[in-house]
């Protein structure tokens, strides 16, 4: 189609493929880093902030299991979060400890590790057309991070490990399940944190009822999740994803330790 002007009127749109998976882990660090930082300058309380970081790990949760599934080498990304584990605890104290060192509580790297390990062995027993037994391994893998406290416990690990079974679906199930994994995140939060119910509010908080209504804003992750087109997307630094965990709790702690 033309118009008077013998130029072509047609403006050509280009259509939206959906997220890739370097999208999504721009997203899952964005809403992250905005929880830590409510955290280390406002406190634990529910603010706006915090909300937004429910996203994070639902979306983490599921990136693990695509991780599992496209990795070339299981043992060398297991090995990875290992180590990162092991160099985000003092950080981690640091920025919500307010210590160096504490044993109250660890940083999430254990339960994504202990996550990927689930799924792997889940993986396995399909193989040899027992994924039925994926229960009894589930829950007791995920008695590890439960017993050492770190982040999302015991619940973190099935939520990887259901993000897994139902990243591999379609349709409705697919959904279906992403609304159930993200849904149980909030559950995650309220069986390893039950000291947080009933918290005083402070300015910029949303008066909120209890903290299960707060961490329902997990099932936002549903929406870029269900966006996500199987694309790895952009070329983005191995390890950019996994020392930008540590490298900003411990700015964030050094913050709160020294200048707060």
């Amino acid at each position: 189609m033309s118009d008077i002007s013998g130029y072509s009127s047609e403006v050509k749109t280009a259509s939206f493929r959906g997220l890739s998976g370097s999208v999504l882990k721009m997203i899952a660090m964005a809403a992250m880093l905005t929880d830590h930082i409510s955290v280390v300058f406002f406190g634990p309380d529910m603010t706006v902030l915090r909300l937004i970081g429910r996203m994070a790990f639902p979306i983490f949760a599921y990136l693990i299991g695509e991780g599992v599934r496209y990795s070339k080498d299981i043992k060398k990304y297991a090995l990875r979060l290992f180590i990162f584990a092991l160099i985000s605890e003092i950080p981690y104290d640091m920025a919500f400890s307010g210590s160096f060192f504490s044993f109250e509580k660890q940083n999430v790297y254990f339960t994504l590790l202990a996550g990927l390990i689930s799924v792997v062995i889940l993986r396995k027993l399909k193989e040899h057309k027992l994924g039925f037994l994926g229960i009894f391994t589930t829950a007791l893998v995920a008695v590890v991070p439960l017993v050492i406290a770190s982040d999302y416990g015991f619940m973190g690990v099935v939520i990887i490990t259901l993000f897994y079974v139902f990243g591999g679906s379609a349709g409705f199930i697919r959904a279906g399940g992403f609304l159930l994994c993200c849904a149980a995140s909030c559950f995650a939060i309220v069986l390893i944190s039950p000291d947080m119910i009933g918290l005083d509010m402070i300015p910029f908080s949303i008066p909120i009822p209890g903290i299960v209504s707060s961490q329902i804003y997990s099932i936002l992750a549903v929406i870029p999740l269900m966006l996500y087109n199987g694309e790895k997307g952009f070329k983005m630094n191995r390890y950019f994803f996994y020392a930008f965990y540590p490298v900003h709790i411990l700015i964030l702690g050094i913050i709160g330790m020294f200048i707060l």
